[in-house]
């Protein structure tokens, strides 16, 4: 079994316009990445970026799974989107037997 910490992605704030995408190496994440428009690789830090955007969230939303991603406190309280999808994402777990 996979430990959690090498598949966890993280989602931080970088600016007013930037999400920070910290994506373990996968070649599923690294092709779902490549799918939000408007992204882009930071080679100093190895983390992708993303424009701060409704649409850009959303497109992130539709090829990541909730429970593989961490959102920081600070985008969570910001992000209607992000909060929405990563509670509707958890709930689904909930409801499994």
């Amino acid at each position: 079994m996979k430990d959690k910490a090498d598949s966890t992605i993280i989602l931080t704030k970088g600016s007013s316009d930037t999400v920070y995408v910290q994506i373990p190496y996968n070649t599923v994440h690294i092709q779902s990445i490549r799918q939000v428009t408007g992204r882009r690789w930071e080679t100093d830090t190895k983390r992708w970026i993303i424009p701060y955007s409704d649409a850009s969230l959303q497109e992130f939303t539709k090829h990541f799974d909730a429970l593989d991603v961490e959102i920081s406190p600070e985008l969570w309280v910001e992000s209607d989107i992000l909060r929405k999808w990563k509670l509707s994402g958890e709930q689904t777990q909930w409801k499994r037997n």
